[in-house]
């Protein structure tokens, strides 16, 4: 068995102590979800809300949601995953019959036909089910974890193609990740990125070349590059900058990485007329022979193609061949240019990659005003991940996507919009606009970064909290209400700065308007915070607890399938939820007292 995923199962253990009653092979579940798509964490909560592992589990270990890279819109899909921890490999049946009785649960659950499954099965899938944000074109992604690198797998993936197409109806993609991906998955997760910062690459001098420049003082070089050579910096630099300025990193796709391998496999020496190559950006670039000399490069498309390239393990691996190479001198590492250098990266990026889809949060991914964010951000010991796949560097870590639904539902107080359109934050302009090109005050987006992370640690000292007597609804708000948590404290804290004037509350323009201003500035935790830290914790945490409480008292099961469908809509939030928070607790005495006293840590 490898020696890095035992280590992974101990690391878990001592990192979520409630999980050390688990045999061995549920971590390897666990441990395979937290690198490939929980960004290389586990919490207890996040096992409570996605394990699903055990008798009648309708062979699934895991079930979540998950915004799938394989589409234009990164659209939320459901997730299943099962894995096999095996000391050894015989048969390539058992992967199909995996996948047939997965597939089979699917068909139940569909169908309504699914009492025989496991009561923690059953919620989940209701949970994550109810929680897409649209309940249309959402596709199935199941997923096998195997800890063996068997000898027949090419033979295990036919098989798995065939059937992903005999269950095309289903909407099913199917993926299995052996012990090699695993274990770089993890390696690729721990590790840095930062552009190379120098390396040759051979060329094929004979082939010629065709340079340019312009009068803006940019230059380029096309060339025809050794695929033996692109393999060299793959095993090298690949976790060391090697895709940095790239959209996004590595991220399998079937139609696209079984056209290249079959290329790699039969036709190298048609490789150049199927390619379209790739494109490598740089600070500066010399020949040298038959070499060309990069400084502070990074490749900015051809990252499938690159990591195809160095991962194939065929027979023919040895043979060279010619892969068409546009090389851009730029001066990415330039402060002075920097804005209009990564607007240029960008305008190439997306001028020049056709082979895999880019989502909206990807074109975004170099706009000068996140990256103005993140820098700023990064002064305050928090990374702002607006790159997918890239690896987080601060003491907090926080998506862009995730800062957008915050900002939406903090500032403008739209947590339904933030939970059901979050992709808009990138594919509309205006909405775009209003979250990152507003006038940034850090120490108000510090504090609101803080508050999300409080409530992640309410979350899990809720769940691991055994005396804490949990109701159904309140369980459900805890785990899928955090946006709305955070909505009603932006308004809570609106009114004790007097920025809305509560009776206004009959007038249309109350909730269409007032409210949702752009209007508060500066820190959100008063001196009482920091003066008595622990103290400040328990009245947050009281807070929280009585916003998850409140909640439920608006939520009309016969009008709404689920508490998360329920907090999807903004009308639910302000005509119900907010609505009558106001008048139960604003106008009443002793309920203010109780949330001025809890509010107390608020400026």
């Amino acid at each position: 068995m490898s020696a890095l995923i035992k280590k992974e199962i101990e690391i878990l253990k001592n990192e979520v102590p409630q999980l050390n009653n688990l045999k061995d092979e549920y971590l390897f579940s666990l441990v395979c979800y937290k690198y490939f798509y929980n960004e290389g964490k586990l919490s207890f909560s996040d096992y409570k809300e996605i394990f699903t592992d055990g008798r009648l589990d309708g062979g699934i270990d895991i079930l979540t949601l998950y915004n799938s890279p394989y589409d234009y819109n990164n659209a939320e899909n459901l997730l299943y995953i099962q894995s096999k921890y095996l000391s050894s490999f015989h048969n390539k049946q058992d992967i199909i019959d995996v996948f047939h009785k997965m597939i089979q649960t699917i068909k139940d659950f569909r169908n309504n036909s699914y009492s025989q499954y496991n009561d923690r099965l059953k919620k989940i899938y209701w949970d994550n089910y109810n929680n897409l944000a649209s309940d249309n074109n959402y596709k199935n992604e199941l997923v096998l974890f195997i800890s063996l690198n068997p000898s027949i797998k090419k033979d295990i993936d036919e098989l798995v193609a065939k059937l992903e197409k005999e269950y095309k109806d289903l909407d099913v993609t199917l993926q299995v990740y052996y012990l090699s991906d695993i274990e770089n998955q993890i390696k690729l997760v721990q590790g840095g990125r930062l552009c190379v910062p120098s390396a040759k690459i051979n060329i094929y001098k004979e082939h010629g070349k065709i340079c340019f420049s312009n009068s803006k003082g940019r230059k380029g070089i096309s060339v025809n590059i050794s695929s033996n050579s692109l393999r060299q910096l793959y095993d090298q630099y690949k976790e060391q900058g090697l895709f940095e300025q790239n959209y996004r990193y590595f991220t399998k796709m079937k139609k696209i990485d079984d056209g290249i391998n079959t290329s790699l496999q039969k036709r190298r020496e048609d490789f150049w007329f199927l390619n379209n190559g790739i494109i490598i950006a740089c600070k500066e670039f010399s020949e040298d022979g038959n070499n060309i000399k990069l400084t502070d490069f990074s490749i900015i498309n051809g990252c499938q193609t690159t990591s195809l390239i160095g991962g194939y393990c065929g027979s023919n691996q040895s043979v060279d061949f010619a892969i068409p190479c546009k090389i851009i001198e730029i001066s990415i590492n330039n402060q002075e240019e920097t804005d209009a250098d990564y607007k240029f990266l960008t305008e190439i990026a997306q001028a020049s990659n056709s082979q895999k889809p880019i989502n909206e949060r990807d074109l975004k991914a170099n706009d000068f005003k996140q990256r103005e964010l993140k820098t700023a951000l990064e002064k305050r010991g928090i990374f702002l991940d607006i790159k997918r796949g890239s690896i987080k560097k601060g003491r907090k870590n926080i998506k862009n996507e995730l800062f957008g639904q915050l900002m939406l539902a903090f500032l403008y107080q739209q947590p339904g919009y933030a939970k059901s359109n979050k992709r808009e934050i990138f594919s509309v302009e205006k909405t775009f606009e209003k979250i990152f090109y507003r006038k940034f005050d850090i120490d108000m987006i510090v504090d609101l970064i803080e508050l999300y992370y409080k409530f992640l640690e309410y979350r899990e000292s809720y769940y691991g909290d055994e005396t804490t007597i949990k109701t159904s609804l309140q369980e459900s708000v805890t785990k899928n209400g955090m946006l709305t948590v955070i909505a009603l404290i932006g308004f809570i804290i609106k009114e004790k700065r007097k920025l809305i004037n509560l009776s206004n509350v009959n007038k249309e323009e109350f909730f269409k308007e007032e409210i949702c201003k752009d209007d508060i500035k500066g820190k959100l935790f008063s001196d009482f915070w920091y003066e008595n830290p622990e103290e400040s914790i328990e009245l947050l945490f009281s807070l929280f607890n009585y916003i998850t409480h409140e909640i439920p008292k608006e939520y009309k099961e016969s009008e709404h399938i689920s508490i998360p469908n329920f907090l999807k809509l903004d009308s639910c939030y302000k005509e119900n939820i907010l609505d009558s928070f106001i008048t139960r607790v604003y106008n009443d005495r002793f309920e203010k007292e109780r949330l001025n006293n809890y509010t107390k840590i608020f400026c």
